[in-house]
């Protein structure tokens, strides 16, 4: 789960009030409320079309594909066979590993993917 910070602000000239989240409002600009904004709760379990969607739309199936690839029977099957992804999978870990993705990343991509509709 991550927290965000939401921060109102009315312009310069006191026409427009905007949120900023997790962004300090421009110079000149008024803060008028801050809070934090509701928690982003990451899903934990995609489909796999959408964990690959995901991974396409972000440039990284391929290179997740060719990692497949290499890997023993059991994944590859696991790979092409799975009806879904789960955010805490071991495979998953080890292939945010190998593609260099922080942790903050993969919870991008699992949010990503649950927003995917076929």
């Amino acid at each position: 789960m991550s927290k965000h910070t939401v921060v109102y602000a009315v312009d310069p000239d006191g026409q427009n009030a905007t949120q900023f989240i997790d962004l300090a409002p421009p110079e000149g600009w008024t803060v008028i409320d801050e809070m934090p904004a509701t928690p982003v709760i990451i899903p934990q379990v995609v489909s796999a079309f959408q964990a690959q969607e995901a991974m396409a739309r972000a440039g990284l199936l391929e290179d997740v594909e060719a990692l497949i690839a290499a890997q023993d029977g059991t994944t590859r099957r696991a790979w092409a066979l799975a009806t879904e992804f789960r955010r805490d999978s071991p495979t998953i870990a080890a292939l945010a590993g190998t593609l260099g993705l922080s942790d903050a990343e993969v919870d991008d991509l699992f949010l990503a993917a649950s927003q995917i509709t076929a």
